[in-house]
């Protein structure tokens, strides 16, 4: 079983065994109004394989076979402010390096490569506003939207064939708006803590790199996901 599955598996129970957990009356959920600050874990349970080339010639890409993402996954911090049911809070999310792969491609002129990467760094700066509506017990069941600025770094790309490496990207940098639309569970642990599970769809925009031999931004791909994710926010 791999990581996402079992990722995948955890959320469902947890969402599952908090429904009888017992009331807690000096729960967060009581406090009408404080500051928090959280640390999450996202990760890709489905990411998209849309890929484009701007500029046909001998050496773009024609076609590709198995591409798909991989180490789609981020790390985040966030400081926000909780009132009444509303929750609106700023996260600095991390992905350190995403890899983009895909196995047999064909380019222009007919040569066939053996599998190929794409590395990208990315960075998301985000606005998100969360609203419960529905409370049980220690529960709140939330939905949520968030607006953001995001920045991929492309620092690698090449095509395998016959045992050599063809470069095919010269380092570039692509900024995009990020949307954000999800739903959670968050479980008050404590008077001052609280742990939220979710489920969100994520558009960080297109990711282009910089042809080594036309120098113009060609191949492009989408950064897009639907990520399971746990946070952990603490109430001053």
């Amino acid at each position: 079983m791999n990581k996402k599955n079992l990722f995948l598996i955890c959320f469902s129970l947890f969402l599952s065994s908090k429904a009888y957990s017992q009331d807690m009356s000096d729960a967060v959920g009581d406090k009408n109004q404080s500051w928090y600050a959280s640390a999450s874990f996202a990760t890709a349970i489905w990411s998209s394989d849309y890929w484009n080339e701007r500029y046909y010639s001998a050496d773009a890409v024609i076609s590709h076979q198995n591409q798909k993402f991989k180490d789609f996954s981020n790390y985040a911090l966030g400081i926000g402010y909780r009132s009444d049911r509303i929750q609106t809070e700023f996260v600095y999310e991390d992905f350190r390096k995403v890899r983009w792969t895909a196995g047999q491609t064909v380019d222009g002129s007919g040569r066939v490569f053996d599998n190929g990467e794409l590395h990208v760094e990315s960075k998301n700066i985000m606005a998100q506003v969360s609203y419960d509506f529905f409370n049980h017990k220690n529960n709140q069941v939330f939905g949520l939207i968030g607006v953001g600025f995001s920045e991929h770094h492309v620092d690698t790309a090449y095509l395998m064939i016959s045992g050599v490496r063809v470069d095919y990207a010269s380092p570039n940098t692509t900024k995009n708006t990020s949307y954000r639309l999800g739903i959670g569970n968050r479980f008050r642990l404590t008077k001052n803590t609280a742990i939220e599970t979710k489920l969100n769809y994520s558009d960080y925009g297109k990711v282009f790199n910089l042809h080594t031999t036309t120098n113009k931004e060609s191949y492009s791909i989408k950064m897009q996901a639907i990520e399971a994710g746990i946070s952990l926010k603490y109430y001053f």
